[in-house]
């Protein structure tokens, strides 16, 4: 089944909430760590989002995915 934006979206948020609950009212198109997101979580979300999609996230881009918004495009994108 192919993914659609929203359902990349709606995972995001789901893994963000896990992580900790502080992050549950991210907006979607404001930078996560503006958000008070940190690293460490960060990456952890990274790994969560290559394990669901099967596909690695070049650390490159990392500093262009800082919004559920641009991770969902880039993983659409990607996969």
């Amino acid at each position: 089944m192919k993914n659609n934006i929203h359902q990349v979206k709606s995972f995001i948020f789901k893994s963000l909430k896990k992580l900790n609950s502080r992050y549950s009212n991210f907006e979607k198109n404001v930078d996560l760590f503006e958000q008070s997101l940190d690293s460490l979580d960060f990456m952890k979300l990274i790994f969560v989002l290559e394990k669901k999609y099967k596909f690695k996230i070049n650390s490159k881009d990392f500093s262009k995915i800082r919004s559920v918004d641009k991770i969902s495009k880039y993983i659409i994108k990607n996969i």
